[in-house]
């Protein structure tokens, strides 16, 4: 089973469908993909803030250490 994508994948996977999006011309299907696209930027905002609170957490274990 993969893990976890980066924040750069997922930052990748949105600018691609907000390309595509453009491209479309059925409402629906721009409303998919815009969907889509919205879900892979929430979740790249989730990845950096993860990654934020590990630098965070590491830091004090690196104080506590000392």
């Amino acid at each position: 089973m993969p893990g976890m994508m980066t924040l750069q994948e997922y930052e990748e996977l949105a600018a691609k469908y907000e390309r595509l999006i453009e491209m479309l011309r059925d409402p629906h299907d721009r409303y998919q993909l815009e969907k889509l696209a919205n879900s892979y930027r929430a979740l790249a905002n989730s990845a950096s803030v993860l990654d934020r609170c590990a630098r965070v957490l590491e830091a004090l274990e690196q104080g506590r250490m000392k």
